[in-house]
């Protein structure tokens, strides 16, 4: 368990790379628990999306992006993040977000600023957080740590599969989702401040091969043996 405020909760953190699956299991492992849901990712995208409104470039336009960071206000309702009190979610997954994001994701200050937004959400509450460093910078002594992966070309698949279900028009081909991936990859890895990596006490998953079903099965099974 970890403190937050005047209580316990619950915080797992669950780590690893685009399309690894953890929005997903993330929302569901909550949604069962009746826990809140915070995908963080959606909390950079949403960044992201108002820079591109802005017709921001990086690194030219940092301080803008940092007033942006500053000014959005971020609530969960329904398990579902609300920015400025508006649900973002079709928005802010369009796939020209997708590859600008990391360059914001990638500014120190505007890191700080998220993170400290997340803390906030989280602190009367038992939540299911999904990122890059949820384990290893946002709670360090979370619960029940995750590191979720899957293979480049599963992970592309995916991917391809879930613009496909949501009638995007210019669905961008296979290879094009499959060579960002790798380059989103690199620049999570690559990055100065909190870069991709798994957390010492992190659990690794690779879900290439497991379904939805087996892979909560499996994290629930995992929770259970963590000590309270």
């Amino acid at each position: 368990m970890v403190k937050q405020g005047h209580m316990s909760a619950t915080i797992i953190a669950i780590d690893g790379p685009a399309a690894s699956g953890k929005s997903t299991l993330a929302r569901l492992i909550a949604q069962h628990h009746g826990w809140a849901y915070i995908n963080t990712g959606q909390m950079y995208r949403a960044v992201a999306y108002f820079g591109l409104l802005s017709n921001l470039t990086l690194p030219e336009d940092e301080f803008a992006a940092i007033g942006i960071a500053k000014s959005l206000c971020f609530s969960i309702k329904n398990r579902t993040l609300l920015v400025n009190g508006e649900d973002l979610s079709e928005k802010i997954c369009l796939p020209i977000v997708e590859k600008v994001v990391s360059a914001y994701a990638a500014v120190p200050d505007i890191r700080s600023l998220l993170v400290s937004k997340q803390r906030d959400i989280a602190k009367t509450q038992s939540v299911v957080m999904d990122g890059r460093d949820i384990g290893t910078v946002v709670f360090p002594d979370a619960t029940l740590k995750i590191f979720l992966v899957a293979r480049a070309e599963v992970r592309a698949k995916r991917r391809h599969q879930e613009l496909q279900d949501r009638g995007l028009d210019n669905l961008p081909p296979y290879e094009e989702i499959l060579r960002d991936i790798e380059q989103r990859d690199a620049q999570d890895r690559e990055r100065t401040v909190s870069p991709l990596i798994q957390a010492s006490d992190a659990i690794l998953v690779d879900t290439s091969t497991l379904s939805v079903q087996e892979t909560i099965a499996l994290i629930e099974t995992l929770l259970k043996e963590t000590p309270a």
